[in-house]
Protein backbone atom coordinates (compact mmCIF):
# COMPACT_ATOMS: atom_id res chain seq x y z
CA UNK A 1 0.00 0.00 0.00
CA UNK A 2 1.44 3.56 -0.88
CA UNK A 3 0.64 6.47 0.71
CA UNK A 4 0.32 10.17 -0.10
CA UNK A 5 -1.50 12.90 2.38
CA UNK A 6 -5.09 11.19 2.36
CA UNK A 7 -4.72 9.00 -0.24
CA UNK A 8 -3.92 5.41 -0.58
CA UNK A 9 -3.12 3.00 -3.47
CA UNK A 10 -2.74 -0.39 -3.46
CA UNK A 11 -1.83 -2.80 -5.96
CA UNK A 12 -2.20 -6.87 -5.87
CA UNK A 13 -0.67 -9.61 -7.44
CA UNK A 14 -3.48 -12.12 -9.36
CA UNK A 15 -3.77 -14.70 -11.48
CA UNK A 16 -5.50 -15.80 -14.88
CA UNK A 17 -6.96 -18.30 -16.50
CA UNK A 18 -6.41 -19.52 -19.97
CA UNK A 19 -9.75 -19.22 -22.35
CA UNK A 20 -8.57 -22.67 -23.49
CA UNK A 21 -7.48 -24.41 -21.20
CA UNK A 22 -8.74 -22.55 -17.94
CA UNK A 23 -5.12 -23.17 -16.50
CA UNK A 24 -4.00 -20.43 -13.27
CA UNK A 25 -1.53 -18.42 -14.00
CA UNK A 26 -0.04 -16.77 -11.16
CA UNK A 27 1.25 -13.31 -12.23
CA UNK A 28 3.25 -10.46 -10.03
CA UNK A 29 2.69 -7.36 -9.47
CA UNK A 30 2.77 -4.83 -12.32
CA UNK A 31 6.49 -3.56 -11.41
CA UNK A 32 9.14 -1.32 -13.81
CA UNK A 33 8.52 1.41 -16.42
CA UNK A 34 6.93 -0.57 -18.85
CA UNK A 35 4.04 -0.95 -16.35
CA UNK A 36 4.08 2.47 -15.79
CA UNK A 37 3.95 3.20 -19.71
CA UNK A 38 0.94 1.36 -20.10
CA UNK A 39 -0.88 2.26 -16.83
CA UNK A 40 0.16 5.84 -18.46
CA UNK A 41 -1.57 4.93 -21.78
CA UNK A 42 -4.68 3.45 -20.38
CA UNK A 43 -5.45 6.25 -18.25
CA UNK A 44 -4.87 8.74 -20.91
CA UNK A 45 -6.91 7.14 -23.30
CA UNK A 46 -9.92 6.45 -20.79
CA UNK A 47 -9.80 10.40 -19.97
CA UNK A 48 -9.28 10.99 -24.03
CA UNK A 49 -11.96 8.78 -25.29
CA UNK A 50 -14.39 9.03 -22.37
CA UNK A 51 -14.47 5.33 -22.49
CA UNK A 52 -13.66 2.25 -20.06
CA UNK A 53 -12.56 0.22 -23.16
CA UNK A 54 -9.31 0.53 -24.24
CA UNK A 55 -7.99 -0.01 -27.79
CA UNK A 56 -4.43 -1.51 -27.20
CA UNK A 57 -4.53 -1.82 -30.79
CA UNK A 58 -4.71 -4.50 -33.59
CA UNK A 59 -1.95 -6.09 -32.36
CA UNK A 60 0.88 -6.63 -29.79
CA UNK A 61 3.16 -5.39 -32.34
CA UNK A 62 0.80 -2.13 -33.00
CA UNK A 63 1.15 -1.50 -29.22
CA UNK A 64 4.44 -1.71 -28.92
CA UNK A 65 4.84 0.71 -31.29
CA UNK A 66 2.59 3.44 -30.04
CA UNK A 67 4.44 3.34 -27.03
CA UNK A 68 7.45 4.07 -28.94
CA UNK A 69 9.50 0.99 -27.96
CA UNK A 70 11.42 -1.21 -30.15
CA UNK A 71 9.58 -4.53 -31.48
CA UNK A 72 12.05 -7.01 -30.54
CA UNK A 73 11.67 -10.37 -28.25
CA UNK A 74 12.57 -8.70 -25.37
CA UNK A 75 10.62 -5.80 -25.34
CA UNK A 76 7.78 -8.54 -26.84
CA UNK A 77 8.32 -10.76 -23.64
CA UNK A 78 8.40 -8.13 -21.12
CA UNK A 79 5.56 -6.06 -22.19
CA UNK A 80 3.69 -9.24 -22.40
CA UNK A 81 4.74 -10.30 -19.15
CA UNK A 82 3.47 -6.99 -17.72
CA UNK A 83 0.34 -6.50 -19.61
CA UNK A 84 -0.44 -9.97 -18.08
CA UNK A 85 0.32 -8.58 -14.75
CA UNK A 86 -1.88 -5.29 -14.90
CA UNK A 87 -4.75 -7.66 -16.12
CA UNK A 88 -4.57 -10.07 -13.61
CA UNK A 89 -4.13 -7.18 -11.05
CA UNK A 90 -6.58 -5.76 -8.34
CA UNK A 91 -6.35 -2.18 -7.36
CA UNK A 92 -7.93 -0.19 -4.48
CA UNK A 93 -7.84 3.51 -4.08
CA UNK A 94 -8.67 4.93 -0.80
CA UNK A 95 -9.29 8.33 0.32
CA UNK A 96 -10.76 10.93 2.68
CA UNK A 97 -13.37 12.92 1.44
CA UNK A 98 -12.88 15.89 2.17
CA UNK A 99 -16.65 17.44 2.48
CA UNK A 100 -18.02 14.20 4.73
CA UNK A 101 -14.44 13.29 6.42
CA UNK A 102 -15.47 9.90 5.81
CA UNK A 103 -13.16 7.27 3.94
CA UNK A 104 -14.38 6.30 0.57
CA UNK A 105 -12.42 3.26 -1.15
CA UNK A 106 -12.98 1.71 -4.93
CA UNK A 107 -12.01 -1.53 -5.60
CA UNK A 108 -11.18 -2.66 -8.84
CA UNK A 109 -11.06 -6.80 -9.51
CA UNK A 110 -10.47 -8.12 -12.90
CA UNK A 111 -12.11 -10.64 -15.25
CA UNK A 112 -10.65 -14.31 -15.42
CA UNK A 113 -10.11 -14.70 -18.86
CA UNK A 114 -7.34 -13.34 -21.05
CA UNK A 115 -6.35 -13.86 -24.54
CA UNK A 116 -3.24 -12.44 -25.88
Amino acid sequence: MVKHRNVDLGIEAGALASEETWERKVCQVPSGFRARMIYAYITAYAVQNYTKTINLGESLRQFIERMGMKWDGRNVKLFTEQIENIAAASMIVAFDHPATRQRVSSFSNPDSAYSL
